[in-house]
């Protein structure tokens, strides 16, 4: 899994996310002949819950995120996930700080 920067608690959606990937017929079709009757679902189900237990906040499921280049699109301590999502994001300080280069003396 990627160490993300930002995790999103997706609890509540859980039920949502299962419905809404159940509806890309051509893909479940062939990934439950190819890997077994709803696998995909239960990957899906499997890499949240670790994203939840990976942010740290008791949370039981989570997507996670990496920040991609601020160029051209805002400032570089813009946080628009934070902004519109609120508490129901946790950002990964650990991971943050890694971006920034050390400030030299």
């Amino acid at each position: 899994l990627v160490v993300p920067g930002h995790f999103v608690n997706v609890t509540d959606e859980m039920e949502m996310k299962e419905e809404m990937l159940r509806c890309h017929k051509s893909q479940k079709n062939w990934l439950d002949v190819s890997q077994g009757l709803d696998s995909y679902l239960h990957t899906m189900r499997d890499i949240c819950a670790e994203l939840g237990r990976m942010s740290q906040q008791g949370w039981d499921y989570a997507e996670g995120f990496r920040r991609h280049s601020h160029l051209g699109f805002s400032r570089a301590d813009a946080d628009p996930v934070k902004d519109v999502l609120g508490d129901l994001v946790a950002i990964n300080e650990d991971y943050e700080k890694s971006l920034s280069p050390p400030v030299s003396a």
